[in-house]
């Protein structure tokens, strides 16, 4: 027996897109909070989504004959915040609170990272343009889901890229 789940879960399906969702894991089911997955799909997108509460992964993009990207994503309170096995773009993404790494890979394959922060030294790792690692942030209620970065936030407030070309 065993097997896994995921809040929002694609497998082998071409040209995803997981757009403004919050995901919260509430209950003992094992998996990952976005898992966009499979050999033969083409770039996916995961935009403007916050993953928190326990997860295996907040979020899993591993797709072949594309590109997985995250933008504008957090990943809170998870195992891992950012897995993958294919390459992975991700930007303006922050990962922390996670257990075992903010940010990860399962491959060699490349994690490109624009104006990421992490709440460990992890997104440092992987090759990149103003990452900002071992950052503290401040949201207006993480314990109720309200991840809205708070003014006076240090840790990400500001330091995001200009999206609207991509």
């Amino acid at each position: 027996g065993g097997g896994s789940s995921a809040g929002i879960s694609s497998i082998v399906f071409a040209g995803v897109v997981v757009r403004d969702s919050l995901v919260q894991k509430n209950t003992i089911v094992v998996g990952d909070g976005i898992k966009v997955v499979g050999t033969a799909v083409a770039s996916s997108f995961v935009v403007n989504s916050i993953v928190y509460g326990g997860w295996e992964t907040g979020i899993d993009i591993a797709t072949n004959n594309g590109y997985g990207y995250a933008y504008n994503t957090t990943s809170y309170g998870n195992s891992y915040g950012y897995n993958g096995f294919y390459t992975q773009n991700l930007k303006n993404c922050i990962g922390t609170n996670n257990t075992i790494a903010d940010f990860a890979r399962t491959s060699s394959y490349p994690v490109n990272v624009t104006n990421c922060a992490s709440s460990d030294a992890t997104v440092g790792t992987f090759t990149g343009t103003n990452v900002r690692v071992n950052q503290t942030f401040s949201f207006t209620d993480s314990l109720n889901g309200d991840f809205h970065l708070l003014s006076s936030d240090v840790g990400a407030k500001d330091f995001g890229t200009d999206l609207s070309a991509d």
